[in-house]
This record gives C-alpha cells, sequence and structure tokens, in this order.
C-alpha cells in the first residue's frame, strides 16, 4: 500500500530534497531491507536501459536493487539503427519463476521496500509478475509498488496488443503507483488526451490510486509530468530536448520509486528535474554513464 499521502511542493519551493538516509535494523534471518527494491524489466549488454540505468539510479538514493531480467538483448533495437535486430531472447517465465521463488523461500525478499516492473515481453511475463507482487504481499506487505506500463511511445505500440492489454489488466490494478507516458495512458485507457486537462480527467480512469504521467502537454518548447489522485493534481515543466533518449522511463520510474521510499517532500519535482539534466547530458540519444546527481527540486504548481 502507499506508505505516505499524495504530497507537492507548490512553485517557488526549489531547494534540493533533503533525504533521510537512515537504514531501518533487517529482519532476522534476512538478507534484504526496506532499502532494497525488486526491479523485474530487460537487461542489455551495451546502454543504459532497462536494468542497466535503473540500478545506477536506484545507488544515487543510498538503494540495493536486486534486478530480475525479463529479456536479455545485445543491445536496445534503437540504439544502432543500421544494424540488424540486437540478437538476444526473453528470459523463460519459468526460470525466473524458479528464481524469485528460490529468494523469497530463502527470506533474502522479506521486508523489501519496493517492486517496480517494467518491460513485459509477452502476456505470461506479465502474469508472473503479477505472481510475484502477490507472493510479495505476504513476506513484505508494506513494500510499494511502481509498474511502468511500458508498452509504447510517439503513437506506436512497440509490444503485442495482448501484452499491453495483460498490462493494463493485472498489473495496474496491482500497483501503487504508474508512470506512463502521454502515449501509454491514452491506449490503456482508449482515449487521445492533448490538454492537462483531459490528461488528469484520463489518469483517473485508470485502476491505480496514484498516476505520473510523462511526457504530458505543456507550451512550446516543454515537457510537462503531471502527478494525479482522485483528490489533486500537480503539475512540473521542463525545457523539452530536441532529441528522443532511449531509457529516460526508466531512470524516472526508478527515480520516483525511490524517491517516495525515502518520503522526499517533493519526489515529483526532483524527479522531473534529475530527468531532465540527464536528458541534456545525453548524446546521440543515448544515456551517458556518468553518475546519477540528483538536481534540486523543479518548480511544481497545483492544478
Amino acid at each position: 500500500m502507499i506508505k505516505s499521502e499524495f504530497s507537492h511542493i507548490c512553485e517557488g519551493d526549489k531547494g534540493r530534497s533533503e533525504l533521510e538516509l537512515k537504514r531501518p535494523p533487517d529482519k532476522k534471518g534476512t538478507l534484504m531491507s526496506a532499502d532494497t527494491i525488486l526491479a523485474i524489466s530487460s537487461e542489455v549488454l551495451a546502454g543504459e536501459v532497462g536494468l542497466n540505468v535503473i540500478r545506477p539510479t536506484l545507488r544515487s538514493l543510498s538503494l540495493s536493487c536486486i534486478a530480475c531480467p525479463t529479456l536479455l538483448l545485445a543491445s536496445h533495437p534503437g540504439a544502432y539503427p543500421s544494424a540488424t535486430a540486437p540478437a538476444g531472447q526473453a528470459v523463460a517465465p519459468e526460470q525466473i519463476s524458479q528464481m524469485v521463488d528460490w529468494l523469497i523461500d530463502a527470506g533474502a525478499l522479506s521486508g523489501i521496500g519496493g517492486v517496480l516492473t517494467g518491460y513485459m515481453p509477452s502476456p505470461e511475463h506479465v502474469m508472473l509478475a503479477a505472481n510475484i507482487i502477490d507472493r510479495l504481499r505476504d513476506v513484505a506487505p508494506n513494500s510499494l509498488y511502481l509498474c511502468d506500463p511500458i508498452c509504447g511511445d510517439r503513437g506506436r505500440l512497440y509490444i503485442g496488443a495482448e501484452t499491453a492489454q495483460a498490462i493494463r489488466t493485472h498489473l495496474l490494478p496491482r500497483a501503487d503507483i504508474t508512470t506512463p507516458n502521454l502515449f501509454e495512458l491514452g491506449w490503456l485507457t482508449d482515449s487521445a488526451p492533448s490538454t492537462p486537462e483531459e490528461t488528469i480527467e484520463a489518469a483517473r480512469h485508470l485502476p491505480c490510486k496514484e498516476v505520473v504521467v510523462t511526457s504530458a502537454p505543456a507550451p512550446t518548447d516543454h515537457i510537462a509530468t503531471l502527478q494525479i489522485t482522485e483528490e489533486r493534481a500537480a503539475e512540473c515543466q521542463t525545457a523539452l530536448e530536441p532529441e528522443h533518449i532511449h531509457g529516460m522511463g526508466d531512470v524516472f520510474a526508478a527515480l520516483y520509486l525511490g524517491l517516495r521510499l525515502r518520503q522526499d517532500p517533493n519526489p515529483l519535482g526532483v524527479a522531473t528535474a534529475t530527468a531532465a539534466q540527464l536528458a541534456q547530458s545525453a548524446r546521440a540519444g543515448r544515456i551517458t554513464s556518468a553518475p546519477i546527481i540528483l538536481a534540486p527540486a523543479a518548480p511544481v504548481r497545483s492544478l
């Protein structure tokens, strides 16, 4: 369940976030703690996407990551557009299940702070993730679950429609937080939001208590992130980078979940500003491998 109430800082409070870094004692017999996140997503050998960028993002918040790959590829398919499709394949759901079951039975996941799900190659992987979430409710009942519903961008799905539908049906109702981009929000709600008001309305049709929409409508040369619950909505704008950068959604989801676990007073402002800072330093559409440094919170306003 969500650990703390929706919170935001109004425009003008731009100071750097103060993170509470005190580590709670581990439970007897466990290897992990509330400072650990289980991340279930894609893995590449070359490039800063998926688990490759989720790990360093969580480390920047002094959080540990148990990384569970759903897919192993040589690189992101868009990183080398002149090359053939990258070598690799999905990790069999049965193999993932065996490893996660072992970790749960060994007590390694007891009391973890959060779960992040990202890229799902098939409906079977979605159902596996849903089953893992259900099992973790028994051993980590206070964990916070963020679903990054990775299914498409810039007007097209890049996973099968059946897989995207499975995410909508089986993962979103289990999630405490979801972080769709504007296209994903539209697809998941069968709508086409083009204004902040339409984005808020669409987000409130998702079966999730807290929706954070990236790439939301904003004035020219800007991009917005909207944080929406049933009661409130807030917006954070930053400058729009002209180039599409792979892995930014993974970074934002990890930042936002980590900041929420740290009970940061302004997770929207800090996550949005830090992602924008990374985008500015990206090269040829790729996030650099430099250490991730939290940026001062960008202004946030209520809608």
